[in-house]
């Protein structure tokens, strides 16, 4: 997975950074903001420099800079660190893959990411509330959860 720093964005965000977005769950017509992108992104980089054995290499180029994690840090968490930013969990079990995924396994690894990470920065804490949220809310009303 990639995570990009710096970019800017186009439209009514224009001057923003595409990180200090916010980021929203969505759920058929119900949608929350528990963060930013620069947040869910620094998340996802803590979920894998303390909870998973993976390597992570950074690029960087000007204003751009880039995070990519090895397969092995994704084994462990295959839903939650799905190889794209922002995706869609379905309400059914499949495989994680780009821009697609399961509402199912991104609970288990979230319940997962609790049970074994008591020492959790809060806002993390937050954010995989408002997830967990969000996926047992895509499981009951049997709608996608999208990360946008």
């Amino acid at each position: 997975m990639a995570e990009v720093d710096h970019v800017k964005s186009s439209g009514p965000d224009q001057g923003k950074t595409n990180k200090s977005r916010p980021l929203f769950l969505i759920v058929g017509d119900h949608q929350v903001s528990p963060c930013s992108h620069d947040t869910y992104a620094q998340f996802k980089l803590w979920v894998v420099k303390t909870q998973t054995e993976g390597e992570i290499d950074t690029y960087s180029e000007g204003d751009v800079s880039i995070a990519h994690w090895d397969d092995h840090a994704g084994d462990r968490y295959p839903h939650l660190l799905n190889p794209c930013e922002c995706g869609t969990f379905l309400p059914m079990d499949v495989e994680p893959g780009p821009m697609l995924s399961s509402a199912i396994g991104l609970m288990s690894d979230l319940n997962r990411l609790k049970v074994i990470a008591s020492d959790m920065p809060q806002q993390f804490s937050d954010l995989v509330d408002s997830m967990m949220q969000m996926a047992e809310r895509s499981l009951n009303t049997n709608l996608p959860l999208e990360i946008r």
